[in-house]
């Protein structure tokens, strides 16, 4: 009996444990909500911005003839529900030519035909959204742009498809497409359409040796020797040695790179190219053995290389500094900068994010910043505390296009006076899709200057 009371009891306590978690989450949501209707009450400019970017907007609501929406701004708006019921709706007010581009409209067949008279087609048929399959390349066979297409990804290629429309694709397109179901048989079967110099670009294709030599006189052998997708080998390299571009071969990143491999083509190599390639064997030998072949100014730009402060002393009078001062890969300290004060680029150093920034760095060298540079540098500590010491100083048009700053409301709150809320909207939305209709309406009323205690005509717009 006994247990059966604790049982009873323990149940009771959950219970209420429950309720109290339920009543505790619902207060704190009222209290979010109440606090994002504050913000953007503050700020309509901002808010009218991330309404129609990131909203779910209903279609009753953009109906409502008072609101002066941008339509390039909702057709660009993954959060709306557009359906076939709501272009049609919004048929008299759409602006056609930004709707037509859109990618998160419902596409297919049924909506393009119902609307057809409507649509801007040269922006249509360039359309990334479309689903484009066999069904819809058929039924819009005249109206789409082939040589567009031959270019996409997304299609579902095959050889059927390829055959389908023989004369309409762009076949310099296709054979630069790596989407394609690349295969011996596919190259056999449609030979006489290839283009060869774009198919030697192709990293898709099954590359080995029998291919290039089936086709050895129809290869583009400079973009072939750029090709990081063929079967490399020192092997290979020797068997087509007259044919290579070697100022391509110089700059490609997969071939078997070695201290013999250079060594044995050393008057071929184009040794620009070479200074710009990183996954050669880099060591401060390899660099002393050739310094006087290599192009210090692209090698300067080189994050491979072994990079230390006494490498910097020992080649001082060869570095190209202005190069130096934009490479991630130095070792960079306060020491090293005051050590070679004089050489930086400090246009380039204000927009390397990998200094080692903090607010003594900057005052120490106040004088010698890009603050435009500066202003774009995701690597700076932003903070309100730091922006609040260079506020005067910053590109506030940089700065409300850079994702990498603290955004928050408050952040934003803090500095209303120097943003520009069409630009942070592109990529903050503060929320506001926890808001409801109702929320929403309100202040859309609040913002037209239609005040209202009671503004029921706007909810039930919002309501669809």
């Amino acid at each position: 009996m006994n247990k059966l009371v604790a049982v009873a009891a323990s149940s009771i306590v959950e219970q209420a444990r429950v309720q109290r978690s339920s009543i505790v989450h619902s207060t704190f949501n009222d209290l979010q909500q109440f606090d994002i209707v504050q913000f953007f009450g503050n700020h309509p400019d901002l808010f009218f911005q991330c309404v129609q970017r990131h909203y779910g907007l209903s279609a009753m609501s953009l109906q409502d003839v008072s609101v002066c929406w941008d339509w390039k701004l909702l057709s660009a708006n993954r959060n709306i529900n557009w359906t076939i019921e709501t272009v049609e709706k919004l048929a008299s007010q759409v602006g056609w030519a930004k709707v037509s581009a859109g990618v998160y409209m419902p596409w297919s067949i049924e909506l393009i035909e119902r609307f057809s008279e409507h649509w801007d087609w040269d922006r249509l048929r360039r359309n990334a959204g479309l689903p484009m399959n066999i069904e819809m390349l058929e039924r819009f066979i005249d109206r789409l742009d082939w040589a567009w297409l031959s270019w996409q990804e997304a299609l579902p290629w095959s050889s059927k498809l390829l055959n389908l429309h023989i004369d309409r694709w762009d076949w310099g397109g296709l054979s630069a497409n790596t989407a394609l179901p690349w295969c011996q048989s596919l190259l056999e079967r449609f030979s006489s359409y290839w283009n060869y110099t774009w198919l030697s670009g192709n990293r898709s294709l099954e590359w080995n040796i029998e291919m290039i030599e089936t086709h050895l006189e129809r290869w583009d052998w400079a973009r072939l020797s750029a090709n990081e997708s063929l079967p490399w080998t020192s092997e290979l390299l020797d068997r087509y040695l007259d044919r290579w571009d070697w100022s391509r071969l110089s700059g490609n990143a997969v071939l078997a790179w070695s201290v013999e491999l250079i060594a044995r083509h050393l008057e071929r190599w184009d040794w620009r190219q070479l200074s710009a390639n990183a996954a050669l064997p880099w060591r401060a030998d390899l660099l002393k053995q050739y310094q006087d072949r290599w192009d210090w100014e692209l090698i300067s730009a080189n994050k491979a290389l072994p990079w230390t402060a006494d490498l910097l002393d020992q080649y001082h009078d060869r570095w190209d500094w202005e190069r130096l001062s934009a490479n991630a890969a130095l070792p960079w300290t306060v020491n090293l900068l005051e050590r070679h004060q004089e050489r930086w680029d400090w246009e380039r150093l204000s927009a390397n994010e990998a200094l080692p920034w903090a607010t003594e760095l900057l005052e120490r060298n106040s004088e010698h910043w890009n603050w435009e540079h500066l202003s774009e540098n995701a690597g700076l500590p932003w903070s309100i505390e730091f922006l609040d010491r260079y506020a005067g100083s910053m590109n506030w048009a940089s700065l409300s296009s850079s994702p990498h700053l603290p955004w928050s409301r408050s952040f934003y709150t803090h500095f209303q006076r120097y943003w520009f809320p069409s630009v942070v909207a592109v990529h903050q939305q503060f929320e506001i899709c926890l808001l409801s209709d109702e929320q929403i309406a309100k202040l859309l009323f609040k913002i037209e200057g239609r005040h209202s205690e009671q503004p029921t005509e706007m909810n039930v717009l919002f309501l669809d």
